[in-house]
């Protein structure tokens, strides 16, 4: 029983530990991978035995892509691929730039992702094949764009610059469309939160006016940027869930259907009052039917809750003490992995 009122059914058990963390990590292949001591490494993420451990200080970064894990290797100079099931080294590249998971998990399509690269042009955003490696086009970084902020297919990604929205075709930069916030919310000091979502034909994204008087979720048409719907009532940081556009903040989560735009408010109060619970602005993943989340406000804390979405009750906790923080983390299929302010991952299994 917890406080006497609620009983949480999902059980975490802590599988293993490592210090000397750093902020890139997965699982893949049944491997936890990850930066640790500076030195990419491997352990089985059944029972934390190390599979594999590169040069200690030797690698800043670490990313997977589709059947393999990129890392980043200061002695040679150059990203290092490995192969993930047999952790076997396929490939040395020396146009890669360091490519982070926690930064690049937007900016892959089906066939390619986009790092920032090095090429006889300079420093450019690259177009690389996801399974050659191959740096197949590139566009240079001081072309006007500021950044690729969500790919929309193989050809065209979007941009974000304060106000402004822009669509743009990946080999020759055109604009496709674009978007002012500025003009649509009536101010001249918009932002737009760079959480974009996609769903279909259609992409979705908040804008606000700095002095908070104004916000609104606007729902474009990615292939002409024609607006199909605005949503006053419904905005911040969001995901995609069951047809259903979710935005998780303190005791609520609110919800835009997407098919017909109509808006619904969960409030988590109950349960999270009695746990001192709260969502932390942005700090949340979906997965399956249940809201991961960490507990906080102007700050996060050291606790993570779970969410039932069937039924909007709180079923698990997990309390990692006050004298640390949850940085990140991550729901890999019955596995719980996060980063806290010390340094150290925890790997957990959980079941309900």
């Amino acid at each position: 029983m917890l406080a006497g009122i609620l009983h949480l059914d999902m059980n975490f058990i802590e599988i293993f530990k490592v210090d000397g963390a750093s902020h890139d990590y997965a699982i893949t292949k049944g491997k936890l991978v990850a930066i640790v001591e500076g030195s990419f490494s491997a352990y089985d993420v059944e029972n934390g035995n190390v599979l594999f451990r590169g040069k200690a200080g030797d690698s800043v970064s670490l990313c997977v892509v589709g059947e393999h894990i990129v890392t980043q290797s200061m002695s040679e100079g150059k990203t290092i691929v490995y192969e993930a099931e047999r952790l076997e080294l396929v490939k040395r590249l020396a146009y890669l730039t360091a490519v982070n998971q926690s930064a690049y998990r937007h900016y892959f399509t089906d066939n390619f992702f986009y790092p920032i690269c090095r090429s006889e042009n300079g420093m450019v955003h690259g177009k690389v094949s996801r399974t050659t490696f191959e740096l197949v086009n590139e566009c240079p970084v001081a072309s006007g764009i500021n950044g690729i902020f969500h790919t929309l297919n193989d050809e065209y990604f979007i941009s974000i610059d304060n106000a402004r929205i822009t669509c743009h075709h990946f080999e020759n930069l055109e604009i496709l469309w674009d978007f002012s916030a500025d003009v649509h919310l009536g101010v001249s000091d918009a932002n737009i939160e760079r959480n974009i979502i996609q769903v279909a034909d259609k992409v979705f994204f908040y804008a606000y006016a700095s002095d908070g008087s104004i916000a609104s979720t606007f729902c474009l048409e990615w292939g002409t940027g024609r607006p199909l719907g605005r949503y006053d009532r419904f905005g911040g940081m969001m995901e995609h869930f069951d047809g259903k556009l979710l935005s998780p903040y303190g005791q609520k989560v609110s919800e835009l259907t997407i098919k017909n735009g109509s808006f619904n408010e969960h409030s988590l109060a109950h349960d999270l009052d009695a746990t001192g619970l709260k969502v932390a602005y942005g700090r949340y993943s979906i997965a399956g039917n249940k809201l991961f989340f960490i507990s906080g406000t102007a700050m996060p804390t050291g606790i993570i809750g779970v969410i039932d979405l069937d039924n909007w009750k709180l079923i698990g906790k997990v309390d990692y003490g006050s004298k640390v923080l949850v940085e990140s983390f991550g729901v890999f299929d019955d596995k719980l992995v996060t980063l806290l302010s010390d340094n150290s991952i925890h790997v957990h299994r959980f079941e309900n």
